[in-house]
């Protein structure tokens, strides 16, 4: 599944490189003309100039696709748990953690309002 994940990520890394197409066509007619082709053939050389993120969102999706299934693969190697958030309530050093980040984020938060409205009072 990895193999194959590489390659769709190879795959839509070239719609952005130019591409080169032929073309063939044969008709036949009734009547006679001189501004009709019997046979006609083209070698075309086309250059994506402006792919309007289409391109660049597969391409984003189809990595986040290969770099799951990395994770997965190596979860299975190594044997770790698959969500550590989960042991966040076990572990009471963690869990203390956590709630200094969030008091100082919420104190940050507090200090960015204040200087940013220094005139507003909320009572």
């Amino acid at each position: 599944m990895l193999t194959a994940a590489q390659s769709r990520v190879a795959g839509v890394r070239t719609d952005n490189s130019p591409t080169l197409e032929f073309e063939a066509e044969a008709a036949a007619w009734d009547r006679p003309s001189t501004t009709r082709d019997d046979l006609r053939v083209s070698l075309n050389f086309v250059v994506p100039l402006w792919q309007s993120g289409r391109v660049d969102a597969r391409m984003a999706r189809e990595q986040a696709r290969f770099q799951e299934l990395q994770a997965q693969l190596d979860q299975a190697a190594t044997g770790a748990a698959p969500d550590p958030r989960r042991h966040l309530g076990r572990n009471p050093l963690l869990r203390e953690s956590e709630r200094r980040s969030s008091e100082a984020n919420a104190l940050y938060r507090d200090l960015a309002w204040k200087r940013r409205a220094p005139n507003t009072r909320w009572s």
